[in-house]
């Protein structure tokens, strides 16, 4: 995964109170600092395209791409991003790309056992609740219904011409 630096966690925090533009500032100076790194190019990407620039998301989820072709977090992204841009066939492919790659969703009580108290130390969280509410995010849920619902309207489409 990388170091965690001071931008990483500041960068982090402003992510998940929705302060996209100032997440994008401490990721862009972690970069500059340390480099390209998959862990910080998907936030990224996730920012631009919070805050609009869907080209500049684009480009950081390409780049994640190339380190990781796997990469789910990244084709969610775009698909999105496509999704906003009307480019419906690039949002499909995204879709389907995301639900391959995407890894089964951990029990959570086993997962806060067995990584919780490292990510509690690395990001100064105060107890193990506070990793649940994080880990347990309502969005990943939403998103799932949303590109199950763009997938199925895609394909009634794609049927209907």
């Amino acid at each position: 995964m990388g170091r965690i630096t001071k931008q990483i966690k500041t960068g982090w925090a402003a992510y998940h109170k929705s302060d996209f533009k100032s997440a994008i500032e401490f990721y862009e100076k972690d970069i500059v600092e340390n480099g390209e790194r998959l862990h910080i190019l998907g936030p990224l990407a996730y920012c631009y395209k919070e805050e609009g620039d869907l080209e500049k998301s684009i480009n950081y989820c390409d780049k994640a791409l190339k380190i990781d072709p796997t990469y789910y977090y990244a084709f969610e992204i775009l698909a999105e991003v496509y999704a906003k841009k009307n480019e419906t066939a690039k949002a499909y492919h995204c879709i389907q790309m995301a639900l391959k790659n995407r890894p089964p969703t951990p029990k959570l009580p086993d997962a806060v056992n067995k990584i919780g108290r490292a990510i509690i130390k690395i990001f100064g969280l105060k107890n193990t609740n506070e990793l649940k509410a994080i880990w347990n995010e309502p969005d990943d849920i939403g998103w799932l219904n949303w590109a199950r619902k763009y997938k199925m309207t895609y394909e009634i489409n794609k049927e209907d011409t």
